[in-house]
């Protein structure tokens, strides 16, 4: 039938793919990180993220269900991304910028700074 998209098995692989990812994700946000340096992970899922958004909607018509349901959870990931943003330490070592998780999310498992950082 035109119009439909076959729907992707849920095997083994895809689930294993995506919580080695998702853990991947999860680890990398508790790493200390050059703040100087562009967010190339973002932009490389992001532009997955569109151009499988843009296909979907090439072979599907959207309902507004779904399009309310993808502007609300733009709007939520917005939100979060704010609340990040506030919660996230920015600081100096050696004259290069770092920033991390939150000291009370990352319980041991980030980098901690040295005694000569200096924080904003």
């Amino acid at each position: 039938m035109p119009g439909t998209v076959a729907p992707v098995p849920n095997t083994f692989d895809n689930i294993l793919i995506g919580l080695v990812v998702l853990t991947w994700l999860m680890w990398r946000q508790l790493q200390a990180r050059r703040a100087d340096r562009p967010p190339v992970v973002l932009l490389v899922i992001s532009a997955l993220g569109a151009a499988a958004l843009g296909a979907a909607i090439a072979k599907t018509t959207p309902t507004s269900a779904a399009i309310l349901l993808l502007i609300a959870g733009f709007a939520v990931a917005g939100g979060f991304g704010v609340a990040r943003g506030y919660t996230m330490r920015i600081w100096r070592t050696g004259g290069t910028p770092w920033r991390g998780v939150n000291p009370a999310l990352s319980r041991g498992f980030a980098f901690r700074p040295t005694s000569n950082s200096t924080f904003s």
